[in-house]
């Protein structure tokens, strides 16, 4: 007889109807809102944190890529700077290299 109280007991504590109970459901309906609009703002926080993750990952490849653009534009200018270079580049001009050394001019002040 034991063994049949124990399945009743235990086929009560699985028994829905039970717990969706007019009195019951009321009084924790509060309660189970509140448990909803939880899950809903979790939902929508590791959506958002996913979405400014993304951005993120976005913006690093893109500083990436202008590092590089910058790097390779650094050395391309150091090479035109260059004074063999600037020559090659005013020959057509019909401008030479100084040959000499320029000279310096000095202007005396009167009365030092």
């Amino acid at each position: 007889m034991s063994n049949t109280k124990k399945k009743n007991r235990s086929n009560n504590r699985f028994d829905i109807s039970e717990w969706l109970d007019n009195d019951r459901l009321s009084n924790n309906l509060p309660f189970l809102l509140f448990l909803s609009v939880l899950c809903v703002v979790y939902i929508w926080n590791i959506h958002f944190a996913e979405k400014t993750i993304r951005q993120i990952d976005k913006t690093n490849k893109e500083l990436r890529e202008h590092r590089w653009e910058y790097v390779t534009a650094k050395s391309a200018l150091m090479h035109k700077r260059r004074q063999s270079q600037v020559a090659e580049m005013v020959k057509d001009l019909g401008l030479k290299p100084l040959i000499t050394p320029p000279n310096k001019i000095l202007i005396k002040k009167d009365g030092h």
